[in-house]
């Protein structure tokens, strides 16, 4: 069985790999950017001393918006690829997980599948783009999959993005959730856990080529708050705020990812956010 390497292993979804590792008994060594800083002048060296012939790599080290302006969050996300991408080339990988996002969509493409263009809106989207066509650059297409995955939610989650993280915690520490406009926006809803199987069934399955992954199942903003809303045994008001942006909305076409992973389809909003709040640290 082939050793994996996990490449941004200190990050949300990095940990949430580990965990799915050491829950399968696979063996999963972490690179946190301690170990393999990936913009540092001797990433070369850090490569050859910890990636082996035979290795598969995850490759989940990225900036997101939270942590860099969009210029800066640009070049680095893409120095980060590129560095490792061409310190690893002598290499020879077993395989490669690139861990995308949504974003190298339009955020106006509603009804969304593998088929539809990439037209990303922000520098984040851009770059990640431009991450996917540099990785199939570098690994053969047998031996890559790409991972676009929607807005993933769980424990650990570090960011407070609009969404299940920020509505679970307004509602735990102020007992108020705040929505914009009439919340009638429909998204769809990730949870870690099973983003990670995912991720992690797709070295052992060798599934290659492009892959969005989401629950399959969009919910209007309004209808999450209301159901967290109701986890909660004091009661949480669910707030309107003036609108920012103009109404968007967006739903998946899954038949691509169920047919590569029948046995891995993701649970629904519902059932994660339940499973969340009973059993995880909100923050």
């Amino acid at each position: 069985m082939t050793d994996v390497a996990v490449i941004g292993a200190g990050g949300f979804v990095g940990q949430a790999i580990l965990n799915e590792g050491k829950r399968r008994g696979v063996a999963c060594r972490p690179y946190p950017s301690s170990a393999i800083n990936l913009l540092s002048e001797n990433v070369g060296q850090l490569v050859e001393e910890n990636i082996n012939d035979g290795d598969s790599i995850v490759f989940c080290s990225a900036l997101t918006p939270e942590h860099a302006d969009g210029v800066e969050l640009f070049n680095k996300n893409y120095y980060m690829m590129i560095n490792f991408l061409e310190a690893v080339k002598k290499k020879h990988l077993s395989f490669f997980t690139y861990i995308s996002t949504d974003a190298v969509y339009s955020l106006s493409l509603d009804r969304v599948n593998e088929t539809k263009p990439t037209e990303p809106q922000t520098l984040y989207g851009m770059s990640h783009l431009v991450r996917e066509k540099l990785v199939k650059e570098y690994i053969s297409e047998n031996k890559l999959i790409i991972l676009r995955p929607c807005a993933i939610y769980g424990e650990g989650d570090p960011h407070n993005a609009y969404g299940v993280m920020r509505f679970l915690r307004e509602a735990k520490h102020g007992g108020s959730i705040k929505i914009f406009g009439e919340g009638e926006e429909f998204r769809d809803h990730l949870f870690i856990d099973d983003f990670a199987s995912i991720a992690l069934e797709a070295i052992f399955s060798e599934v290659s080529g492009i892959f969005n992954v989401a629950s399959g199942k969009s919910i209007r903003f309004i209808d999450l708050a209301n159901l967290i809303a109701d986890l909660f045994e004091n009661a949480v008001s669910v707030d309107n705020l003036p609108r920012k942006m103009d109404v968007m909305h967006r739903h998946y076409d899954l038949t691509k990812l169920w047919k590569a992973f029948p046995h891995l389809l993701p649970r629904g909003i519902k059932r994660g956010v339940t499973d969340l709040f009973h059993n995880g640290n909100l923050g």
